[in-house]
């Protein structure tokens, strides 16, 4: 299957669908422009171009979609490293006041 990948939890990235419908739009073009040019007449030729928007326009949408989705995981990330850093001065300030707690003489 085109979409299928199993690198990816079985279906590829958004980027390389996008990807692969962008290549896909340029050989579209490039073909109705060249070698179809002669066959497309009129009405097929709009019809052709049509097509040749619609697969721009699915590039275009996985591109957003994967836009979305690195900003999703940036948020992640950026959640994670601040719970970390939390955690971690909790543990310093616990640390500090352990030793300055140890550090007293009992009266």
């Amino acid at each position: 299957m085109l979409f299928y990948d199993m690198d990816s939890n079985g279906f590829l990235p958004h980027r390389k669908r996008g990807m692969i419908f962008l290549i896909a739009a340029v050989v579209m073009l490039i073909l109705g422009e060249t070698v179809l040019r002669s066959s497309l007449v009129k009405v097929t030729f709009i019809l052709y171009l049509m097509g040749c928007f619609v697969v721009t326009g699915l590039a275009i949408m996985f591109a957003f979609l994967d836009v979305a989705g690195v900003q999703k995981q940036a948020r992640e990330q950026q959640r994670e490293l601040l719970e970390k850093t939390i955690q971690e001065i909790a543990r310093q300030k616990e640390i500090k006041a352990g030793r300055s707690g140890s550090g007293r003489d009992p009266q």
